[in-house]
């Protein structure tokens, strides 16, 4: 049984609120018998089958703490999570609050270089404590990585 508009009379695809031709509301009276899935076909997925598929999307453990790890060393957090999951925020957040802490790092350091004594004694309050706010951000991300999540310790 084809389904016509009532203003227009043009054929309405089944499941469709509106027609296609003026856009004018059809009548619901059929929408709770939908069209099968699969084209035509009731399809139902074995559950040790969609076990399997779950498995086979599953990322490496290894890769993703060789790209929390060694990235690191070069100012660059996150790679790890990104890997996992690239439309999760986390990993994007590390990466960013990495780099920012790298290249105040490495400012300090050249600033370090061209100043004397007392800028020497001036500026090793703020590197030590930078350089520890870095590494406390490459350790949360490389332990993110290999525990899953940090929520086990309150952090999000």
């Amino acid at each position: 049984m084809t389904r016509r508009c009532p203003n227009c009379g043009a054929v309405v695809p089944k499941g469709s609120l509106t027609c296609p031709q003026c856009y004018t509301e059809v009548p619901r009276d059929d929408l709770d018998q939908t069209e099968p899935a699969y084209g035509g076909r009731n399809y139902e997925r074995p559950r040790d089958e969609y076990e399997r598929q779950l498995k086979k999307r599953k990322k490496s453990l290894t890769v993703a703490l060789i790209l929390a790890v060694v990235p690191a060393f070069f100012g660059i957090l996150g790679l790890g999570q990104i890997y996992e999951d690239r439309r999760d925020s986390k990993g994007w957040k590390f990466l960013v609050t990495g780099l920012v802490f790298f290249i105040i790092l490495v400012s300090m350091i050249v600033l370090l270089n061209m100043s004397g004594i007392l800028g020497a004694i001036m500026m090793a309050v703020p590197l030590i404590l930078f350089g520890g706010l870095y590494i406390c951000t490459a350790i949360a991300s490389v332990a993110d990585v290999y525990l899953g999540s940090l929520r086990i310790f309150g952090l999000r």
